[in-house]
């Protein structure tokens, strides 16, 4: 009798363990590591599907094991590499296995059905992308209609999947089915249709003349992972193409990882003159048709590399040769949901366990990974470049000389100047709203939200809103605490910052980014509007690689606002927020407006290079135990109910010090309002030497049903960026 090993897709951490099932007969050829079951679970038989982790031929349960009832794939969606990095990753994250196996099935989903019978059927989620080529009749029409046209003359070039029609004609359903009525295109089958471009390994870019030398320098480098500075995305990412390239003309496979989504689409067509369709770019935002596609392509092997988001690093490519993360120290490579997984760390282990190149590159690198690459954990192939020369602003000085506006005189400058010149201007304030902050000047009572709890700011209208839940409300004309007339708005919020610049240069083209904006046009339609916009304002969004074209001035509006963040890397992050908004902007005139000019932020930006902030920070960060020298593990409590949630969290705190005795844990605080249903958090921290440990005292507090008994919901993280 066989027996199979399973992990149950179920969302409770105790019950989160290896299960024995007896494998029928008629199915002991199917059931195999690696692919998914139904099996009856519970007292009432519930059906629900099981991941086979092994096989065995013995069981301490074997009289009373259950039997599996479906077998859901043909075949392993998981291979044994893979399979052990999710379970690695369970361990690590404390995460249930199927969270973890959610990234690796991404291009397999299941789906759940029952008949009305109630009988319960699980499905592999299979939607094909439809391919089409022109027909003979098509060549000799004279098709008429732009869009017809259009589609006629791309397929002209070969078949084209439904896909690649819609992305180089907008709204070409219809015109695609009145050219199959026709019969003038016709559907076929990619497999057999499709030409193949082929792989170009010397189509280099040679106006990076140090790229060669590098490539040369990372290949010697052997099994340790391996860093190298630079600054431009594109000379970065050739480096990254030339050594894939070596890689894959050596018979393995590899991965060029980036942090956004737009940056893939923007490095797409280089990606593509070089690998052809060997390549596949892979990213959250396809359809499921093109991710199944993706998967089977690389399954049979068509697929020797890949160019993608976070999501990209879990496909199934086999015999990995390089794993390539771009801008590694990006705090998008650090999962919001679970598993709260930092992509580097896993991408590391993937490499390690692959005997894979794991290289890496930052324009502007952490201070944990400085410190590696000083511990000679990590090699460095080349060296760190200077930085542009940023002029600092005193704002005290410009209030004093009569100057009350948000612009410095140099600013303004600067920004009339560039306007002169046809040149586009940025402005950067890493705040939402009109005005930061609504209270009451007689009594200090702070204007909050009704639903959420938080601190109301405005906007251009005058009207209260909330950032959170998106709440609107008028502005008060009486406290509601005290029934003062006196309410007041103050701080500065990007809209402020464009409604005042709209006043001074009324003639200026000027648009906003910041989230919402992104969320509401999306890349293609701002990188069409940038182009027209001579001065744009936005947030920290304004990073994330726009083609800003000729930039004359760079101003970041006031810094103060970011650089006393409560968090224990806030010097840093808002140190890389500035260097990175002044270097990807290449322009001429570079400001930053502050009122603490003597600040180690400001100070550190001043200069061309950062090695003074940079020690500074490490040895900090030495005397207080944190990354890299010791870790924080992050326990958040939340809730609708603010009593129990309170309650819930001290209730945690008293387990958490009782399992970690020797170990600094901090009493519970409450920690604002998340964005999804407005719930309360309290956040416990947690200071560790190592992560083995805690993952083995919370899987204790797992088995003593310390989280169960607690009745809002909880979730952790480790090192948080």
């Amino acid at each position: 009798m066989k027996i199979a090993r399973l992990f149950l897709k179920q969302k409770n951490k105790r019950l989160d363990h290896l299960y024995d099932y007896r494998i029928p007969e008629e199915m002991e050829q199917a059931v195999v590591p690696g692919v998914r079951v139904a099996v009856p679970f519970s007292l009432g038989n519930r059906m629900i599907e099981g991941f086979v982790f092994s096989v065995t031929d013995h069981s301490k349960y074997a009289d009373k094991l259950r039997s599996i009832v479906q077998v859901i794939d043909q075949k392993p969606v998981v291979d044994d590499l893979h399979r052990r990095l999710c379970l690695w990753m369970v361990k690590i994250y404390d995460c249930l296995f199927y969270d973890a196996l959610a990234l690796f099935v991404q291009t397999v989903r299941v789906t759940r059905k029952a008949d009305k019978a109630g009988q319960v059927q699980f499905y592999v989620h299979h939607r094909h992308e439809r391919y089409f080529q022109i027909t003979p009749e098509g060549r000799k029409a004279d098709v008429r209609g732009k869009k017809m046209s259009r589609i006629v003359e791309l397929l002209k070039r070969g078949p084209k999947s439904e896909s690649e029609i819609n992305a180089a004609v907008k709204n070409a359903s219809d015109s695609r089915k009145r050219l199959l009525q026709r019969s003038w295109i016709e559907e076929t089958d990619e497999s057999v249709s499709c030409p193949r471009e082929t792989v170009n390994f010397e189509d280099f870019n040679d106006q990076y003349t140090d790229t060669k030398q590098i490539v040369e320098d990372i290949l010697r480098t052997g099994n340790k992972p391996v860093f190298f500075y630079q600054l431009e995305v594109e000379h970065r990412f050739e480096i990254f193409l030339r050594a894939a390239a070596a890689v894959v003309k050596n018979g393995r496979t590899a991965f060029i990882i980036e942090p956004e989504i737009n940056l893939t689409q923007k490095l797409l067509k280089r990606f593509k003159s070089v690998f052809g369709d060997s390549g596949a770019v892979f990213h959250s935002g396809l359809k499921i048709s093109e991710k199944n596609q993706i998967g089977q392509h690389i399954q049979n092997g068509r697929i020797k590399i890949v160019l993608g988001s976070r999501a990209a690093l879990f496909l199934p490519l086999k015999n990995i040769g390089m794993i390539g993360l771009d801008e590694v120290c990006s705090a998008l490579y650090v999962s919001d949901s679970e598993p709260h997984y930092k992509l580097p760390v896993v991408a590391a282990q993937l490499a390690k366990w692959s005997d894979a190149l794991f290289l890496m590159s930052d324009p502007v690198p952490s201070v944990e990974l400085k410190w590696r690459i000083q511990a000679h954990q990590i090699a460095a192939v080349s060296s760190e470049a200077d930085y542009h020369s940023i002029d600092i602003v005193d704002m005290q000085k410009e209030m004093r000389s009569g100057n009350l506006s948000i612009f410095s005189h140099a600013a303004e400058k600067g920004i009339e100047q560039a306007l002169q010149q046809g040149e586009k201007s940025l402005l950067l304030h890493n705040r939402l709203g009109f005005q930061q902050v609504v209270f009451c000047r007689d009594c200090g009572e702070v204007i909050k939200c009704s639903v959420c709890g938080r601190p109301m700011k405005t906007d251009q209208g005058q009207r209260l809103i909330c950032m959170t839940c998106g709440s609107k409300m008028a502005f008060p004309q009486r406290c509601p605490k005290c029934g003062g007339p006196h309410i007041k708005g103050m701080g500065v919020g990007v809209e402020q910052v464009e409604a005042v610049a709209k006043q001074k240069w009324p003639e200026a083209d000027i648009l906003k980014i910041d989230a919402e904006a992104i969320q509401q046009y999306g890349f293609a339609a701002l990188n069409a509007r940038i182009a027209h916009a001579n001065l744009i304002i936005g947030t920290r969004s304004l990073l994330r690689h726009f083609d800003f074209g000729t930039v004359g001035c760079a101003v970041a509006v006031l810094i103060d606002q970011d650089m006393d963040l409560n968090a224990y890397n806030a010097a840093e992050q808002t140190y890389r927020l500035y260097r990175l908004f002044f270097e990807e902007t290449h322009a001429c005139c570079r400001l930053i407006q502050t009122y603490q000019t003597q600040h180690a932020v400001v100070q550190a930006l001043s200069e061309t290079k950062d090695a003074l902030f940079y020690e500074a920070e490490i040895q900090y960060r030495e005397r207080m135990n944190y990354p890299p020298f010791g870790h924080l593990v992050y326990f958040k409590i939340f809730g609708k109910n603010e009593k129990q949630v309170k309650q819930d969290s001290y209730k945690l705190y008293q387990a958490v010090k009782k399992q970690f005795l020797s170990w600094t844990v901090y009493q519970p605080v409450f920690n604002g309002i998340r964005r999804e249903q407005q719930q309360i958090e309290y956040r416990i921290i947690l200071k560790a030497p190592s992560i083995p440990p805690v993952s083995n005292g919370i899987r204790k507090m797992i088995w003593a049903k310390t989280f169960e008994n607690i009745s809002s919901k909880m979730t952790m993280m480790i090192d948080p960026i």
